[in-house]
Order: structure tokens, then sequence, then C-alpha cells
């Protein structure tokens, strides 16, 4: 008796587990992208563009990647106070500088849900004395990118 009672419940716990990890794929399948996809986190390019081109938004650049898109102005959002952000920040820089980039370094934490995080980087694409093409970036594609592709479309108006 003891047995089937154990066997019924790791039964009933294993169904539970799977019916719920079901449901949060199918209501939420954005927060579980990694996990579905495990191997995206290998895949280090992705841009998306707005504005006709004129700011990009995607993964730490390479210097093939750099002289593709041909950007005016590169804008890091990792943070150079970080050890292992320090050392792309700088090697990002040194890049932009022999390529003839503009490099700022805007760091926006990864934890942040303040909409005010994202302030200085939005008046910064509405000042006209910044040469465009923009590109932005963080290491991944994440979900700073997502936020600020948002706050662009729905309120950035591009200066003429």
């Amino acid at each position: 008796m003891k047995r089937l009672l154990a066997l019924l419940l790791r039964v009933g716990l294993f169904l539970v587990f799977i019916s719920y990890f079901i449901v949060a794929v199918f209501v939420n399948t954005s927060r579980l992208e990694l996990w579905i996809h495990p191997l995206e986190r290998f895949h280090l390019e992705r841009t998306e563009c707005l504005d006709n081109g004129k700011i990009c938004l995607g993964t730490y650049p390479d210097e093939t990647m750099l002289k593709r898109l041909k950007p005016a102005t590169v804008v890091s959002l990792l943070n150079p106070r970080l050890p292992f952000s320090r050392e792309l920040v700088e090697a990002e820089r040194e890049r932009c500088r022999k390529l003839g980039i503009r490099f700022l370094s805007i760091p926006v934490s990864f934890f942040s849900k303040d909409p005010g995080a994202y302030a200085n980087l939005l008046s910064l694409l509405q000042t006209p004395s910044v040469k465009k093409p923009i590109y932005i970036h963080t290491y991944l594609f994440d979900h700073r990118l997502k936020t600020l592709k948002h706050r662009i479309v729905v309120k950035h108006k591009p200066v003429e």
C-alpha cells in the first residue's frame, strides 16, 4: 500500500511539473527564450534597425560587423565597472578609435526596472550633433534592447 501511494505521489508531482512547464511555455515564451533555445546563446550576432537604418540595436560587435554596418556612432550599454564588461568596453573603444567611429558608453543596469534608466540614451538619440547611423548594443540581444526598442518606437521622434 505504501509503495502504491509513493508511486501515485511521484506520478502526480511529475504531472504537475510537466503541466506547469507546458503552460509556462505557451503563456510566456519570451522569458523562457534561452531555455527553450539554449543554442541561441551562442548566436552572438543579431541586429535590428529602426528609423530607416539610422538606429540599429544588436549584440556586441566585432571588427567585421562594424565594417559591415558602418555606424558613425557606437553606444555600449555594458557597465565598465564590472570586470568582464570593462575589458570588452576597452577593447571596443580601441577598435572604434582605429576605425574612426565615435564610441560612447552609457551603462544601463541589467536589472533596472526604472523607466528613467533609458532617459540619457533617448535624449542622446534626439541630439542633432550625434552622427547617425548609431549602433547601440549590449553583449547579447537581451531585454534591455527590447525595452529600448519599445521606447524608441513609442516615444522617439527623429530630429531632422
